[in-house]
C-alpha cells in the first residue's frame, strides 16, 4: 500500500492478522464496515457542530470508542497474540497500545483528522494538533489509547513516563511512528510473544514479515532479523529431526 493513509494501515494490519490464520473476506469486510461504523457514530454525535475543532473531534471518538463501545487495554492478557491481530480486537473491543492506536487512527482519517503515532519510551501515543487553539502557539496535545484516551500536555506525557520509569529529567524524543513503524511494532509484540510461548512456527512467520517490514524501511539493519530467521529455520528443523 501507499506510504501514508488509513487504508495501508487498514491493509497492512490484515496482513499481521495471517499469522493467526489467513482472514477470510467476511473478515475484511468486517474490518471495514466496523471502522466505517465507529466513525460514523462520532460523526452523527457531532453533527450539530459542523464547525468541531480537532479536540472536539477526539473528544468524540473517546466517547464514542471508549465510553460507549468499551474499548480497553487488555492490562490481564497483555502477552495474548489476540491483542495483535485488527479482527479480534474489534470483534473483542480490547487490544493494546499499538493496537487500540491503530483503530484510532483509522477512525480518525474517516473523519478528516489527522492523527499521527508517537513512538514513547516504553508506550505508544498518539499526537494531535488544536486545530482550535491560538494561532502560532504550540497546539500539540498527545492522546493515551490505553488510558481511555486520555489527553496530555507533553508534560503530561513526561509525567506519565517518568510513572513508568522513565528518568524525568532525560530528552524526550517523540518521533512520529509512519505505518511501516505500527506494522514493525505489532511484528516484534509478536515474535517476543511467540517465543516464549514455543510457538516456532508462528514466530518465523513473524519475523519474515517484521525482516520485509524492516527491510523496506530506511536506516535500519535486517542483518539481524536474517541471522535470527537462519538459526530458528535449522534449530526448528533439528527439533523436527530429533523429536
Amino acid at each position: 500500500g501507499g506510504e501514508g493513509g488509513e487504508e495501508s494501515l487498514e491493509q497492512g494490519a490484515m496482513i499481521i492478522c495471517e499469522v493467526g490464520g489467513r482472514p477470510t473476506r467476511e473478515d475484511r469486510s468486517f474490518v471495514s464496515n466496523e471502522l466505517d461504523a465507529i466513525a460514523q457514530r462520532v460523526r452523527d454525535s457531532l453533527s450539530h457542530d459542523l464547525s468541531a475543532t480537532s479536540m472536539q473531534v477526539v473528544s468524540a471518538i473517546n466517547r464514542v470508542m471508549f465510553d460507549e463501545l468499551g474499548f480497553k487495554g487488555n492490562e490481564g492478557e497483555y502477552y495474548d497474540p489476540k491483542n495483535s491481530f485488527l479482527t479480534e480486537v474489534l470483534r473483542r473491543r480490547m487490544g493494546i497500545p499499538i493496537t487500540l492506536a491503530l483503530v484510532y487512527v483509522c477512525v480518525a482519517e474517516r473523519l478528516g483528522l489527522r492523527v499521527q503515532g508517537v513512538n514513547a519510551p516504553s508506550h505508544f501515543l498518539l499526537r494531535v494538533r488544536d486545530s482550535g487553539g491560538a494561532p502560532g502557539g504550540d497546539n500539540v496535545y498527545f492522546i493515551d489509547v490505553f488510558n481511555k484516551g486520555k489527553v496530555l500536555s507533553l508534560e503530561g506525557v513526561r509525567a506519565l513516563l517518568s510513572s513508568i520509569g522513565w528518568p524525568a529529567y532525560g530528552r524526550l524524543h517523540l518521533p512520529e511512528c509512519p505505518p511501516r513503524g505500527f506494522f514493525a511494532r505489532m511484528l516484534r509484540n509478536l515474535t517476543s510473544v511467540y517465543q516464549a510461548a514455543g510457538a516456532t512456527s508462528s514466530f518465523i512467520l513473524c519475523l519474515s514479515q517484521l525482516f520485509e517490514v524492516v527491510r523496506a524501511t530506511d536506516g535500519e539493519s535486517v542483518e539481524h532479523y536474517s541471522q535470527q530467521i537462519d538459526e530458528y529455520r535449522w534449530t526448528s528443523k533439528a527439533r523436527i529431526l530429533n523429536p
